[in-house]
């Protein structure tokens, strides 16, 4: 499957810190960019930067051949767009705010394998080409994305438990802290 977005509309719901960053890297990609937030000062911003600003989420599906969004997603909601007859894919991000600002972020894509390389470029303009990740069915993407997030919470984890061992058996604060290096 082929996708031309050369002349084609890309809407995005939600233009906080990672959406904003988003909408800025798929504006300097040249895609024509129509962007939806709850906030008005978002749908500012988004518009001194090149974007248009939609009425509404109606009103944004309605005018866009592609629509992604910066919200948190579940796997039933992309089984409720198949059911329906829309492509859809799940493709959680990481990176943080400044990975959104710089393009770098990592993305991790779920669903139908034909739809996300047709949409690849948009992925591309957004995030790391070393770290796209196409992950399987819907729910994968997002599967993918918490294993990445386990990996990077449980040092913390360890240490957190580490502390509360030692404040449990007797040492004080700064014994504890001194004992980690912390």
């Amino acid at each position: 499957m082929v996708l031309d977005l050369a002349d084609r509309t890309v809407g995005l719901i939600g233009l906080g810190q990672m959406g904003s960053g988003i909408a800025a890297n798929l504006l300097r990609a040249g895609y024509d960019l129509l962007g939806y937030d709850l906030r008005s000062e978002a749908l500012d911003r988004l518009t001194a930067i090149g974007g248009r600003r939609a009425r509404d989420v109606p009103d944004l599906v309605a005018r866009s051949h592609v629509v992604l969004t910066c919200v948190p997603q579940a796997q039933r909601v992309g089984q409720a767009f198949v059911a329906r007859g829309c492509g859809y894919l799940d493709a959680p991000i990481s990176g943080g705010k400044e990975g959104a600002a710089t393009g770098t972020l990592r993305v991790f894509v779920g669903g139908d394998r034909a739809l996300a390389e047709a949409l690849w470029p948009l992925f591309e303009a957004i995030g790391d080409p070393d770290k796209i990740v196409y992950c399987g069915p819907i729910g994968m993407g997002q599967a993918a994305k918490v294993v990445q997030q386990l990996t990077n919470r449980f040092p913390d984890v360890a240490r957190m438990e580490v502390m509360a061992f030692g404040l449990l058996a007797g040492l004080d604060l700064e014994t504890v802290r001194r004992a980690l290096d912390v």
